[in-house]
């Protein structure tokens, strides 16, 4: 899973690079009771690092 495309030479930070399609998926699946690897965006270098795994909890806190 990817929310940021990074393929074309913009970072994270612009909204044209943000995948919010499967960004809804991936709370969609949270909501389903899924687990589900969340891309992990360099803050320090703009690249992506190794996914995380988020389990699902009877509570989300969705931060944009």
């Amino acid at each position: 899973m990817n929310y940021y495309g990074l393929f074309s030479g913009l970072t994270a930070l612009d909204p044209r690079e943000n995948d919010f399609d499967n960004m809804l998926r991936c709370v969609k699946e949270l909501k389903e009771g899924k687990s589900i690897m969340k891309p992990i965006y360099n803050h320090v270098n703009g690249t992506l690092d190794a996914d995380e795994k988020v389990e699902p909890t009877p509570i989300i806190i969705f931060e944009v």
